[in-house]
């Protein structure tokens, strides 16, 4: 399935990986009226045009993203490309790595370590995620209170740390 979709404006494409695209917002457009389950492959085209006043509109830049999905609608492959005017192409391609529902790892083709990692609990929550922002590494640890909500998050990346701290009052 292809879909294209035309913008107007000078605004970028940031060249990142969706987890679920099935639940995020960036995706929700795309694949509005699609069954999770029927779909196998989808291919989007996105192009940014730039129109100077009296003059033609030009394209600015095109993104490509080509989403592979299994049988249960979970991707295991996306395939992204973008070509701005004036600058290098850049693009990745991305292979999933699935243990049932969970995401363990995304691995980059070509990269020496994965461009995402998780950890889970053994009661099946998210403990820990590793994602690859450009030379950084963004981690991001989990903590749970008794009840199984989350207590604390801490993030670090580069040398930025940020701590996260949740409690929980009934009325």
């Amino acid at each position: 399935m292809l879909i294209a979709c035309t913008t107007a404006g000078g605004a970028a494409f940031a060249l990142d990986a969706p987890i679920d695209p099935w639940a995020e917002a960036d995706w929700q457009l795309p694949l509005a009226g699609l069954q999770r389950s029927a779909v196998r492959s989808v291919k989007l085209v996105e192009q940014t045009m730039l129109q100077s006043p009296g003059g033609p509109a030009q394209a600015a830049s095109i993104r490509e993203s080509h989403l592979v999905f299994d049988g249960d609608g979970r991707v295991e492959r996306v395939d992204m490309r973008v070509d701005s005017r004036g600058e290098r192409s850049q693009g990745f391609s991305l292979a999933y790595v699935w243990s049932g529902s969970r995401l363990l790892r995304i691995d980059e083709a070509g990269a020496s370590r994965p461009y995402l990692q998780r950890e889970y609990d053994a009661a099946g929550r998210l403990k820990v995620e590793r994602k690859r922002v450009g030379a950084v590494e963004r981690r991001i640890e989990i903590a749970y209170d008794a009840a199984g909500r989350e207590a604390e998050r801490v993030t670090v990346e580069g040398s930025y740390r940020r701590r996260e701290s949740r409690r929980y009052h009934g009325n």
